[in-house]
């Protein structure tokens, strides 16, 4: 979780690191590790919807900033684990599909400017 925003709107942001020995660096994270009672990507996706429960508890003039405490306190419901599973493995589905078609974007972007770099020579 993004601790300390150094872009508007990233302020309490998540993300799943899908592999071990696999980290992200920057200088205020905090590592959210889920129990045996809920679905990564299922709190993940809860988190990262409720992004006004963390911007109203940023502090700060230039770089917002939020607590340890604020994010202990964030409490929401928890559905079944069957649930939860359900909605985790749509939003799994989703990142690979989005991951999959930004790659392939990619690809195009290059070969457009490939093209257009040698059409004319």
């Amino acid at each position: 979780m993004i601790l300390s925003e150094q872009a508007p709107g990233l302020l309490g942001m998540t993300t799943q690191i899908p592999y071990d020995n696999r980290f992200v660096l920057n200088q205020r994270v905090a590592e959210i590790r889920p129990n045996e009672e809920i679905d990564g990507a299922f709190l993940s996706m809860l988190i990262n919807s409720n992004q006004r429960y963390f911007s109203k508890r940023g502090a700060g003039t230039k770089v917002q900033n939020i607590s340890k405490a604020n994010v202990e306190n964030f409490s929401f419901q928890i559905p079944s684990q069957s649930e939860q599973n359900k909605i985790g493995e749509v939003f799994r589905t989703l990142n690979l599909t989005i991951a999959s078609n930004q790659k392939q974007l990619d690809h195009l972007k290059k070969l457009k400017k490939w093209l257009l770099q040698n059409m004319f020579a």
